[in-house]
């Protein structure tokens, strides 16, 4: 067991709880930077490779939707130590 003091809140954590909260996070944390880097690395030449950028990242149902909720389901000290 691992103490440790977080917002005055005294938390126990067994090992394996530890890392599969750190799992959790470097997950979070690999798929936001696969996500950046397939974004900044995408050609746009025409129009409909436009909408395919829009359709891949930005429309509710894209890549950067889906990150924020994803985000939303992490517990408040996961989603303090994604940076």
């Amino acid at each position: 067991y691992k103490l440790f003091n977080s917002s005055s809140i005294i938390s126990v954590f067994t090992w394996n709880e530890q890392k599969s909260l750190f799992s959790l996070q470097r997950q979070m944390k690999d798929q936001i930077d696969k996500i950046i880097n397939e974004a900044e690395q995408f050609v746009i030449n025409t129009i409909d490779q436009l909408e395919y950028y829009k359709i891949r990242f930005l429309v509710k149902k894209g890549l950067v939707n889906q990150l924020f909720i994803d985000f939303k389901d992490l517990a408040s000290e996961e989603k303090k130590n994604i940076r």
